[in-house]
């Protein structure tokens, strides 16, 4: 017996179970991942590498081209793309589809062991980054005001940024312009060379006395209390009395005894420290003023349309703790093409069904097989989406167009 002829022949079971299957499509609809691009993994490594204080040719000698040369032997290379610029080394890698992104990361990682001693010692590890689509930013917005874009920077990552970074699935606040603060340490050459010392002396001796270190932990009673043992600067006046090294005193050959005390050199004797500013690196303008960038990427995974609410749920709560003259404005909203999509979608349903019942019922002339017919086109469309939802994909640009061309 044919499939039709089952389902003529028990009509009571079928419109129960295409009533279960449209209840649960309309159930796990407002569920359904939605986000601007399908969730995909290019085989691409980007491998970036800190060298502060360097200039790019120097940079480009000493980092990127030892690099270029070990990852020349990783396996299904297809291009190796590499920008030296000061302060660091990046490095872009792409590999052939098909292949474990993971193992790749693996094999990539051991190549660069091999040439990591023959670095310079001021240069950082090799950090090794997969491209993800969802680093993308979905929100981005602005800062601006009559206040100087460095105070706009402060105001931005004291009073916005934790409060953003707080919002249900977003997993990243970036802020662009101004400059943060920074204690500036500025060297007097022949005071440092009187002392002789040289700034690597100078620079581990005030890495050692800038740390935070657990202790272990103390019982008492019933309580135990955690220990740890606090080293960083608190202030400016800490760092300028920071003591640097001893000179002075020393151990007569004759009697052994130690003679005279030795006397501390303290930064402050070859240096000015200063609580001041980082340099500038970029200038952002916000209507021809200057002003601050934020933008926001959501957590992989996470729909994008319900993270974009929830942001804008909270700017009501940011905008009040503003000082009185500054303002925040949204920029770009990436959900606004996610939710025209959406629309053009429920849109082209609805036509398209009223269109097919219309030029059915001029052929058919009966209302029973036009209606059977014309609601077969959203529901069809229901259980598509519920189909995608187990199947693991997302309502995206390229989905909604294929659900566009489906419905006609």
């Amino acid at each position: 017996m044919s499939i039709a002829k089952r389902v003529v022949g028990k009509p009571t079971t079928f419109l129960i179970l295409y009533a279960l299957l449209v209840g649960l499509a309309l159930y796990i609809l407002p569920q359904m991942p939605v986000d601007l691009f399908p969730e995909i993994s290019p085989p691409i490594l980007v491998i970036f590498t800190d060298y502060p204080g360097a200039g790019p040719e120097e940079v480009e000698k000493s980092v990127t081209r030892p690099m270029e040369g070990a990852l020349t032997n990783v396996s299904n290379v297809k291009s190796i793309k590499s920008t030296s610029s000061e302060g660091g080394s990046t490095i872009i890698l792409e590999l052939s589809w098909g292949l474990n992104l993971s193992e790749a990361t693996n094999e990539v990682r051991d190549k660069l062991e091999f040439v990591k001693d023959f670095l310079p010692e001021d240069a950082g590890s090799p950090q090794i980054f997969k491209f993800d689509p969802s680093l993308i930013p979905i929100f981005q917005m602005s800062v601006e005001g009559n206040r100087s874009p460095d105070e706009l920077f402060k105001i931005a990552k004291d009073q916005i940024q934790p409060r953003l970074e707080q919002v249900d699935g977003v997993a990243m606040v970036t802020l662009t312009g101004g400059r943060d603060r920074a204690i500036r340490v500025e060297v007097s050459q022949n005071r440092l060379e009187a002392y002789d010392l040289t700034l690597s002396q100078v620079t581990r001796a005030l890495a050692a006395q800038n740390i935070q270190i657990g202790s272990g932990s103390v019982f008492e009673g019933n309580f135990k209390y955690l220990v740890e043992t606090r080293g960083q600067f608190d202030s400016v006046e800490e760092i300028r009395n920071a003591v640097i090294t001893y000179k002075g005193g020393g151990i007569n050959p004759l009697t052994g005894q130690r003679t005279g005390s030795p006397t501390p050199v303290r930064l402050r004797d070859f240096a000015d420290v200063s609580d001041s500013y980082k340099d500038a690196t970029n200038t952002t303008y916000v209507n021809g003023k200057p002003g601050i960038y934020i933008s926001m990427q959501k957590q992989s995974g996470t729909n994008s349309v319900q993270v974009a609410d929830n942001i804008i749920a909270k700017l009501d709560e940011v905008r009040s703790v503003l000082p009185a003259g500054v303002g925040l404005t949204v920029i770009y909203d990436t959900t606004k093409i996610i939710r025209q999509s959406l629309s053009g979608v429920t849109s082209s349903a609805l036509l398209g069904a009223i269109l097919a019942m219309v030029v059915l019922f001029i052929f058919l002339r009966s209302i029973k097989s036009t209606l059977i017919i014309g609601l077969s086109i959203p529901i069809s469309l229901l259980i598509t989406i519920m189909i995608m939802y187990f199947s693991g994909l997302t309502l995206n640009i390229m989905t909604l167009a294929g659900l566009t061309l489906g419905i006609g």
